[in-house]
C-alpha cells in the first residue's frame, strides 16, 4: 500500500498518469545505445527517401522533400486525428482525406511513437523487442521498398555522355 499524506493546509489532487512505480531493469547505458539505434533507423529511411528522390529528380529537391517529409512523419497521428475530426465536419472531404491519412500511414513512419527523447528523459526502458519490431517495420519494409523502388528507376534511366 502507498499512502499520501498532505501536511500543508492547501488541498491537491492526484492525477492517476502522474503516479507509477519504476524498477530497475537495466543500465542508462544499453539504454541510451538503443535510443541511438531507434534515432538511426528513422534516419535510415529519410535516407532512403532522399535516394528514392534524387533517383527521380535532382540533387537540391531531392533533399527538400526529405526534408519536407521530416515534419510530416514526426506529426502523422497528429495529422491523422485532426483529418479525422475534420473529416466529420466536411462530409465532401471525408473521402479524400480518408485516404490521404491512409497513403500516409503507410508510405511514412511514425517518428514519434518511436522518438527515444521522453523514455529517456522519464528513465524508462527501451526494449530490445521495441527496437526490433521499429527495425523491422522502419527498415526492413520501408526503406527496403525505397531502396528497392530507387534501384529500379536508376536502372531504367538513360546514361548520357557530355559532347562538346
Amino acid at each position: 500500500n502507498v499512502y499520501f499524506i498532505n501536511r500543508s493546509n492547501f488541498g491537491f489532487s492526484i492525477v492517476e498518469d502522474d503516479v507509477s512505480a519504476l524498477y530497475r531493469v537495466d543500465s542508462f547505458g544499453w539504454n541510451f545505445l538503443r535510443s541511438i539505434l531507434l534515432i538511426l533507423l528513422g534516419l535510415m529511411f529519410l535516407a532512403a527517401l532522399a535516394v528514392l528522390a534524387g533517383s527521380i529528380v535532382s540533387f537540391p529537391v531531392a533533399c527538400l522533400l526529405s526534408f519536407a517529409v521530416l515534419p510530416f512523419a514526426l506529426a502523422r497521428e497528429f495529422l491523422a486525428q485532426a483529418v479525422g475530426q475534420m473529416a466529420m465536419d466536411y462530409a465532401t472531404l471525408a473521402r479524400l482525406s480518408g485516404v490521404i491519412v491512409d497513403l500516409m500511414k503507410m508510405v511514412l513512419p511514425d517518428l514519434q511513437r518511436t522518438s527515444p527523447g521522453d523514455a529517456l528523459v522519464g528513465g524508462l526502458d527501451l526494449s530490445w523487442i521495441f527496437v526490433g519490431e521499429t527495425a523491422f517495420m522502419q527498415v526492413a519494409v520501408r526503406t527496403l521498398l525505397a531502396l528497392i523502388l530507387a534501384c529500379m528507376i536508376f536502372e531504367k534511366r538513360e546514361l548520357a555522355r557530355v559532347q562538346v
